[in-house]
């Protein structure tokens, strides 16, 4: 229901100007994932079990990479939707 109301609230907006809502999205998600790993990790680690605690750091590692690239992307994103609305 919410990606349909994101949807419905998209209607207007450019095609630029949604790939960059998306990506904002994307890179706030990323970061949900960051912290629900960065958790796992901590009871994992709290309750002995490294091979998951090692896992989710790993994770965490790989997420926090993918929301770098996104963030990088955003402000280009951001332009040409500017440069697009003229």
């Amino acid at each position: 229901m919410l990606a349909k109301a994101g949807s419905i609230l998209n209607i207007g907006h450019s095609h630029e100007d949604k790939q960059t809502q998306n990506t904002i999205k994307s890179y706030s998600f990323g970061h949900s994932e960051v912290g629900a790993y960065t958790s796992l990790h901590a009871f994992a680690d709290a309750i002995g079990d490294t091979e998951t605690a090692q896992l989710a750091q790993t994770i965490i590692g790989e997420e926090q990479m993918a929301a770098e690239r996104l963030l990088r992307l955003i402000p280009q994103l951001a332009v040409a939707a500017l440069k697009n609305a003229d």
